[in-house]
C-alpha cells in the first residue's frame, strides 16, 4: 500500500514522498503520515462517497477568514481530492502539536475550545454549501433506519451471544436494547431546531493544542447540523467529568452560555439538546462486541455507553434544569 500511496502523491499532488506510515485504520478510512525530506503531510483515503472536495473548499474558505485548520492541498488538476477506481484521497496539512485524550480537557482549554466552535459558525453563517456537503440532518433524522429493525437485529445478537454462553456481551445487548425502547418515545421536531453550517463532527480529538492557540483538523463531514447536537457532544467529548457519565449541569451551562455568544439558540433547542444527543448515541454510535474497533473509537463506544446509562435515568432532569436555566437567564437581562 505504500508504493500505491506513493504514487498517488507523486502523480496526482506533485510530492516526492520518503516515507509513508499508517497512522489510523478505521472502518471504510484510513490515514497516512507522509514524510518527504521537508515536510509531512496527511494522506486519507476513503471511499468513493467521501466528501473530500466539499471539505477542502469548507476548509479553505475557513482559513481565508481567519479560522485555524488543517488545509487541504489541490491535485494537479486544482481538485482537493483525487479519485482512483476505488478509493478518494485527500493530501491535508499535517499540524505539529498537541491532541487531547477524550476527557482531559483543562477548564481554560474547554473555554477555548468551545469558543473556536462559536467563531467557525459565525464565520459560516452566510457560507453556501456545495451539494457534495455531508450532512444533511433533518434528512437524516427523519429517515433514521426504524425502531423495529433495530430491535431484531440486537434481538438476533442478543439469541447468539446467549447460544455461545457470552453473557457478558447478552447483558450488553439488552442494554442496548433498553436504550432504543427508550429513545424511540421521543418526539423530536428537526424543523424546530436551529441549524447551522459546521464541522459536524467537532469534538476534543479533531483539535490540535499548539502555543496556545486551536487548528481545527479533519472537515469531511462539514455541512448542515443541528446546533444543539454538536455543542453537547463537544462537550461531553472533552468535559473530564462527563467521563463518569454525568453531564454535570454546573459545567455544562456556562460552557452552552459562551457558545450562545456566537450561535443563537431557541428555547426549544435547548430543551430538546439531550434527547436529541441521547438518540444520536443510541442508534449512530457502535453496537457492542467492539472487539474489531481501534483504540479511539473504542474509548468512544465506552463513553458513549456511560452517558446512555447516565441519560436512560435523568434525560428529563437534564432537559428541564437546562430550560429553568436560560428562563433565568432570560429574566435578568
Amino acid at each position: 500500500m505504500d508504493e500505491t500511496c506513493m504514487h498517488v502523491v507523486k502523480n496526482n499532488f506533485g510530492i516526492e514522498a520518503e516515507k509513508i506510515e499508517l497512522l489510523v485504520n478505521h472502518s471504510g478510512s484510513v490515514t497516512y503520515l507522509v514524510s518527504t525530506k521537508c515536510s509531512k503531510y496527511v494522506l486519507k483515503r476513503t471511499g468513493h462517497n467521501g466528501h473530500g472536495e466539499s471539505g477542502g473548499l469548507l476548509a479553505e474558505y475557513l482559513h481565508n477568514n481567519g479560522i485555524k485548520v488543517a488545509r487541504f492541498f489541490q491535485t494537479t488538476d486544482g481538485k482537493y481530492a483525487f479519485y482512483d477506481e476505488y478509493y478518494q484521497y485527500t493530501l491535508q496539512e499535517f499540524i505539529h502539536g498537541q491532541q487531547l485524550p477524550l476527557n482531559t480537557a483543562p477548564d481554560w482549554l474547554m473555554l477555548k475550545y468551545v469558543q473556536t466552535l462559536g467563531q467557525i459558525q459565525k464565520v459560516l453563517k452566510d457560507y453556501k454549501l456545495p451539494p457534495t456537503a455531508y450532512y444533511n440532518w433533518p434528512k437524516w433524522l427523519t429517515s433514521m433506519q426504524p425502531v423495529e429493525d433495530h430491535e431484531k437485529t440486537i434481538g438476533e445478537k442478543i439469541i447468539h451471544a446467549q447460544e455461545t454462553g457470552d453473557l457478558s456481551l447478552a447483558a450488553a445487548l439488552n442494554r442496548r436494547l433498553q436504550h432504543i425502547r427508550r429513545v424511540a418515545a421521543f418526539n423530536i421536531d428537526p424543523g424546530k431546531l436551529t441549524h447551522v453550517n459546521s464541522h459536524g463532527d467537532y469534538y476534543i480529538n479533531q483539535v490540535i493544542l499548539r502555543d496556545g492557540e486551536l487548528f481545527v483538523i479533519d472537515w469531511d463531514s462539514g455541512g448542515h447540523a443541528p446546533a444543539c447536537f454538536e455543542v453537547m457532544i463537544a462537550f461531553t467529548y472533552a468535559d473530564p467529568v462527563c467521563k463518569t457519565g454525568i453531564i454535570d449541569i454546573t459545567r455544562f451551562w456556562p460552557f452552552l452560555l459562551e457558545y450562545m455568544k456566537y450561535t443563537g439558540l431557541s428555547s426549544y433547542d435547548v430543551k430538546m439538546m439531550p434527547y436529541f444527543t441521547y438518540r444520536y448515541l443510541c442508534f449512530c454510535q457502535f453496537i457492542p462486541p467492539y472487539d474489531s474497533l481501534s483504540d479511539d473509537y473504542l474509548q468512544i463506544a465506552r463513553l458513549s455507553d456511560t452517558l446512555m446509562d447516565w441519560l436512560y435515568e435523568n434525560v428529563d432532569i437534564l432537559s428541564a434544569q437546562l430550560v429553568e436555566k436560560l428562563e433565568n437567564e432570560e429574566n435578568t437581562q
